[in-house]
């Protein structure tokens, strides 16, 4: 479905491992579809049941494997892949640690090779101090492609590209 006035550029499966909030998200893709009047059943979407460690290899590859196998169940490949949040799928690492957010990186950058053309999409929360940057270390940020901040006043959410690596920053 469109999004902002721009169309979608390529249909395929969603995966979404939700640390955090599974069951509002069930509510919001339900409220959706039902805007839309489109089916719930049979979208190309998955939701993890919990968490998953990305800095343990085993992990990472079980994500693969159900990240295939729910490919071959929909009959499309992946096209986003959502980790909701950074600090969630973390595991017992060190977001201030340089070596331990290269770590999560590489997990990214295996999920996104092993399926070509997916985008890989992290949740992650600002600072405390400087709610204008991602909390943690600026390892994660330099990897980054782009970047958007998403800030609330009152009923007004606003969203702000603060990066874009290879492309004109904005709308």
């Amino acid at each position: 479905a469109p999004f902002a006035g721009c169309s979608v550029v390529q249909e395929g499966l969603v995966c979404y491992i939700a640390g955090e909030g599974a069951s509002g998200i069930k509510n919001r893709i339900g409220a959706w579809c039902m805007a839309r009047g489109i089916p719930r059943r049979g979208i190309p979407f998955v939701l993890s049941n919990q968490s998953a460690d990305m800095l343990d290899a085993e992990s990472v590859k079980a994500i693969i494997e159900e990240t295939e196998a729910a490919a071959e169940r929909h009959g499309v490949q992946p096209v986003l892949f959502v980790l909701d949040t950074l600090s969630r799928n973390f595991g017992a690492g060190d977001e201030n640690s340089s070596q331990d957010m290269k770590s999560f990186i590489d997990a990214l950058d295996t999920i996104r090779l092993s399926f070509p053309g997916c985008t890989v999409l992290t949740v992650h929360h600002s600072g405390h101090a400087d709610k204008s940057r991602a909390r943690g270390s600026t390892v994660f940020r330099a990897a980054m492609d782009t970047e958007y901040l998403v800030e609330k006043d009152g009923i007004t959410i606003k969203l702000s590209n603060s990066k874009m690596k290879t492309a004109v920053c904005g709308w």
